[in-house]
């Protein structure tokens, strides 16, 4: 490419000086030629030339500059075409780079089209320059790099295709897939190759189980972290003095030698400090956790500094408290570590400024919060803030950020920045079948209302609304709560519910009618992740048309004949809660403790007390992956002889815990525990259940996530029978999907090891499952 000015005025210049540098004259009239796709006014506007404009030769140089700026021309010349003497005509001559119609690739095997297509990036009818066809070159080849293909070799060429249009011809030869196959290293004394080896983390050697690729970044990066492993164990002046790449004879394999130098290996010695007045020697030291004697760690040493001495000071508002740690050698092998400390000033919050919220009223982030202004400044308090907005559910995210306010070194303001999402769900189906005639449901839950502006929501309250009708089934519910009541953590709620179930799904007909009443409150006792709930519930119930004879038989015998029954109860409930996230957790736990009294003193028709513990955990892995544990161990206890207790209030184990069961997948619903001679659940006063799950994640928006399963659970008719090793087992996989206005949807494979036929052996069996508002 080339750019030229042909300007005829520069022999103007040379004889008479008309249009020197400093001299100006008129332009008359612009004419534009050679352009065929871009647009004359586009080129007179991009110049910056204009008719009735005084120019000097730097504005016709500028003018060029701006056009090929553009990166549309690959020529552009500015002629004078007429000289009076009230100004010039000038012509701005220019030749367009062709434009794309069309990609023809050749040789690609390993990569996909369209892999090659990413790479390269095009698009139809955009600018083909020779510097942009570089750039598709070098993004293929390091595609190819990354897969392992390190001798591919790539041309791209054009062809005509049309006026001012051409076809690229991407030819590959991707010669052979590259594989390490060993690693080697020299001057290791202390550590073997398996144990450096072991520190790479992407770069590996060929085994029959895995590929090895090499990428050089990913090599670069291992190479850190090779020295970083000599640091964790002592040797602090480890180094990599050099390293050797070369291929086999065939250049289908790679070898890799690297050259250390392990130096000392180091001990830690007297740990002292100066300058501390808000904490002792002793709280400093202990919060280091590195005591005299231990081995040289530098990652352990660098977390102790970062992470516990400068968050210490952090949370007493020592903003810009600075640690200078100052490493002293003593001996060979012994270092001294000495820290200055400059503690400065208390600084306090002056102002939250919070931005990005539409919908949510400012009230409901504030009451979040465990900082407000004039509050001393606290790191903890304010990740503690942040988890507790994530845990609501209504932000996609919630970024915090620290402003330092010029000429003051006491106050700082906080700038929260958060972005809603919708966590209302809607759904409405209908159908019709030949057995249950005309089914559907209608279903609103809004988890952000308010009662005072309900079209616009915002006051964190929840309203929820469910229909479902059939001629088996039909429930209608309705359910509002106040998290906040009075501005204070005090929640307030009630429910009112019509629910009448049957049919073949379901081992006996029952109706049930009645309301309940919700009083809950946050607890900063053991710690502010408790909260306690109370429920006080009327019900009315009636279980008729048992289809099982021998169901129906231990009814009459045991519980008196059919008619209706009240029952009041009331149940509380003591949570803790410490997930860092409502949709996929990677960490924390929740326990609670549910103890129901039903009847007795209260009256009613019911009398027995039920108690239930749930402990879930979640703890991060490597790679992203959660492991997860549910432990569930509940009882059931009459309170009398021979109180009635109705079926409902039964455990029952087996399916995905949609129904009248527990989950426990693998197995039927309710077909886990006590049975009748024809199958049907009878259900149990005692039960357990546990669960272990491997969840990774698959998209973090929409939250999607796959998990591994292993499950065992029992229920037994009576106390006295449980036996929490004789369990029935299940393994199985799943995955969970997260649908902004549906909820949560899933669907999981689970195989049943222990059924058992009427002989006693033991087989197992495929189920599937679905879910809906289970993660």
């Amino acid at each position: 490419m080339r750019i030229r000015l042909g300007l005829i005025l520069l022999l103007l210049i040379f004889t008479g000086g008309i249009l020197a540098q400093s001299q100006k004259v008129i332009i008359n009239s612009i004419e534009i030629e050679g352009n065929e796709t871009a647009d004359a006014s586009m080129i007179r506007l991009n110049s910056g030339l204009r008719a009735g404009q005084e120019v000097t030769g730097e504005d016709l140089q500028k003018a060029v500059k701006n056009l090929w700026a553009l990166n549309v021309f690959s020529d552009i010349k500015i002629f004078v075409k007429n000289q009076t003497l009230n100004g010039l005509d000038l012509l701005i001559r220019v030749k367009e780079y062709p434009r794309l119609k069309e990609v023809i690739i050749n040789g690609n095997d390993a990569l996909s089209r369209k892999d090659v297509e990413e790479a390269l990036n095009t698009y139809r009818s955009m600018v083909v320059s020779d510097y942009k066809i570089f750039k598709m070159k070098k993004r293929l080849l390091d595609k190819y790099k990354e897969e392992g293909y390190l001798l591919a070799e790539v041309e791209i060429d054009t062809s005509r295709a049309g006026r001012n249009y051409v076809n690229l011809l991407v030819n590959i030869n991707e010669g052979k897939e590259v594989q390490v196959k060993k690693i080697t290293f020299h001057g290791n004394k202390h550590f073997d190759d398996g144990d450096l080896k072991g520190a790479m983390k992407d770069i590996k050697e060929d085994r029959w189980w895995r590929s090895a690729d090499f990428d050089p970044d990913k090599y670069e990066q291992d190479k850190k972290k090779i020295v970083q492993f000599y640091k964790e164990h002592g040797f602090r002046d480890a180094e990599i003095v050099k390293d050797s790449i070369y291929y086999s004879d065939d250049r289908s394999d790679l070898y890799i030698d690297i050259w250390v130098r392990e130096g000392n290996k180091y001990y830690f010695g007297d740990i002292t400090f100066e300058g501390n007045t808000v904490f002792s020697e002793e709280m400093l030291r202990a919060a280091l956790d590195i005591e005299k004697g231990d081995i040289y760690d530098q990652k352990k040493y660098d977390e102790g500094v970062r992470d516990r001495l400068q968050k210490m000071y952090y949370n007493q508002g020592y903003l810009f408290a600075n640690i200078q740690p100052r490493e002293i050698p003593v001996g060979k092998d012994t270092l001294d570590i000495h820290f200055k400390i400059i503690e400065g000033n208390v600084v306090r919050v002056k102002e939250i400024i919070i931005t990005g919220n539409t919908k949510t009223n400012e009230k409901v982030i504030r009451r979040e919060f465990k900082l407000h202004p004039g509050d001393i400044f606290n790191s903890s308090k304010l990740e503690r803030s942040i988890r507790d907005l994530t845990i609501l559910n209504y932000f996609a995210y919630a970024k915090p950020d620290v402003r330092l306010i010029p000429n003051d070194d006491r106050y700082v303001n906080l700038l929260l920045e958060v972005k809603e999402k919708s966590t209302d769900m809607a759904n409405m189906s209908a159908g019709y079948s030949q057995r249950d005639g005309l089914i559907g449901s209608i279903g609103l839950t809004f988890n952000n209302f308010s009662l005072a502006h309900p079209f616009s929501g915002g006051d964190g309250q929840r309203l929820v609304f469910d229909w479902q009708f059939g001629s088996i089934y039909r429930s209608i519910s309705l359910s509002f709560t106040e998290p906040w009541m009075f501005n204070t953590p005090t929640l307030g709620g009630f429910s009112i519910f019509d629910t009448r179930r049957g049919g073949g799904y379901y081992p006996w007909d029952q109706n049930d009618r009645g309301g309940s009443i919700r009083i809950g409150r946050r607890f900063f006792w053991p710690d502010n992740y408790f909260r306690g709930d109370w429920i006080l519930r009327f019900a009315q119930s009636q279980i008729s048309n048992i289809r099982d004879p021998e169901l129906a038989e231990s009814y009459a015998t045991y519980f008196g004949t059919y008619g209706k029954t009240k029952q009041l109860s009331i149940t509380q409930i003591i949570t803790r809660d410490s997930r860092d996230n409502p949709e996929f957790p990677t960490r924390g736990s929740v326990h609670s403790l549910s103890t129901e009294l039903s009847g007795g003193i209260l009256g009613g028709d019911q009398d027995f007390f039920k108690t239930a513990f749930v402990a879930d955990w979640y703890l991060p892995l490597p790679f992203g992956l959660v492991l997860y544990s549910s432990n569930k161990y509940a009882t059931l206890v009459p309170l009398y002889k021979r109180t009635r207790i109705l079926y409902g209030e039964y455990f029952y184990l087996g399916g995905s815990g949609l129904g009248f069961s527990e989950q426990l997948r693998g197995y039927d619903d309710g077909q886990v525990g006590p049975l009748t001679s024809s199958g049907s659940p009878l259900g149990g006063k005692a039960m357990v259940r546990n669960t272990l799950e491997l969840r990774f994640p698959i998209s973090p928006n929409p939250t999607i996530f796959g998990l591994l399963f292993a499950e065992a659970g029992n229920a037994w008719r009576e106390l006295g029978e449980a036996n929490p090793f004789d369990l029935r087992r299940a393994v199985g996989f799943g995955v969970r999907l997260f649908m902004p206005m549906v909820g949560i949807i899933g669907i999981d494979f689970g195989y049943g090891f222990d059924y058992y036929n009427e002989y006693g052996q033991r087989s197992g069996k495929w189920k599937v499952h679905f879910q809906f508002g289970r993660f």
